[in-house]
């Protein structure tokens, strides 16, 4: 690791401990928006720290245990990703366990095998393409693969001869991070994102590449946005892990650190 990169990981838990001080007028507290905490909870657990009992806070803790985890389907959904990045063990008490969790975001599947933001929404594909990177550790269950085989329809549907999804950059990256955390490659003709012999996600999200100022724009000709650039990195991260047999973006137990009991932290090592 550079000096440099020390020096910003340094920097961010310092604002991440400058955020928690502020209590109830900050983002991150027990009554916090889930998908805060949760973006926080895997960032920790990215650079080895324990997000339950990180500067004196649980956020896995305050996940599990959140009012709002039933206000729209991504709180759910990064919820349940934030906790099994490590297999966090959750106590009996906690609100919501892994069941639970799954059931809240099953229920904002629509019949078109979509999912939408709120109960009712029109599917997106973004939510689609989330939803299913929250269930890809539970294939195994015959209720969460018929749910996933039904979204994964309903993206290959909404794609175009182009392998166009959604109409924005992001779209096509949550799909590739989805399709790599079933352990599939996105660019085999067989897992259904390919079009004719040259065409597939990677072709469509090139669209959107700018070379000066380097990155990816939102929409097409659009000017570069840090949070396209980000997740088509990201994207491109997931796929290439699934080429090196490696973990999934979101299984962070190949990444050293602190085993989590909630509420009791047991730490080793």
């Amino acid at each position: 690791m550079s000096k440099d990169d020390e020096a910003a990981i340094t920097s961010y838990k310092e604002s991440i401990k400058e955020e928690i001080a502020k209590g109830s007028s900050g983002r991150l507290h027990a009554g916090g928006k889930p998908t805060d905490l949760a973006r926080v909870a895997l960032a920790l657990y990215a650079i080895g720290e324990n997000p339950a009992s990180f500067n004196g806070f649980d956020f896995l803790n305050a996940l599990v245990n959140s009012n709002s985890i039933e206000s729209g389907s991504n709180e759910a959904i990064w919820a349940l990703i934030a906790v099994d990045a490590k297999d966090a063990k959750l106590s009996n008490s906690a609100k919501y366990d892994r069941d639970k969790l799954l059931k809240v975001i099953l229920n904002f599947q629509n019949k078109d095998g979509g999912f939408g933001l709120s109960k009712g929404d029109n599917s997106s594909v973004d939510m689609t393409a989330m939803a299913i990177q929250s269930f890809s550790k539970y294939q195994n269950r015959k209720e969460i693969q018929l749910a996933i085989d039904k979204a994964l329809i309903y993206l290959q549907e909404s794609m175009d001869s182009r392998c166009e999804l959604g109409g924005t950059s992001e779209a096509i990256s949550q799909t590739i991070i989805a399709i790599s955390s079933l352990g599939k490659d996105i660019t085999l003709k067989e897992n259904g994102f390919t079009s004719g012999r040259t065409k597939n996600v990677f072709t469509a999200l090139a669209a959107y590449r700018s070379t000066w100022p380097s990155g990816f724009a939102h929409t097409v000709n659009g000017d570069v946005d840090h949070m396209a650039t980000q997740q088509a990195l990201m994207a491109y991260n997931s796929w290439k892990r699934v080429k090196e047999c490696r973990n999934s973006l979101y299984d962070m137990s190949d990444i050293a650190g602190s085993e989590e009991t909630l509420p009791q932290i047991t730490i080793s090592g």
